[in-house]
């Protein structure tokens, strides 16, 4: 099954966003982040490389992923 995948990169006077975001089903309902070795590399990245965040969300349909970090 093609799942669609938008990827979008804004930057505002705080910083940069960078959001990406599928169409598929979804995150399950006990999804663990903490459990998954390539979301915590994705947030250790996010954290420590950028200074910044990572948000993972489900969207409707599909997963937003959004990692926002500040520049100088």
């Amino acid at each position: 099954m093609a799942s669609n995948v938008a990827v979008r990169l804004a930057r505002d006077d705080g910083g940069i966003e960078l959001a990406v975001r599928d169409h598929g089903p979804g995150l399950p309902e006990a999804f663990d982040p903490h459990a998954s070795l390539g979301l915590k590399i994705a947030g250790a990245l996010a954290r420590d490389d950028l200074g910044g965040s990572l948000e993972l969300t489900s969207a409707d349909p599909g997963t937003l992923a959004i990692v926002r970090w500040r520049v100088a």
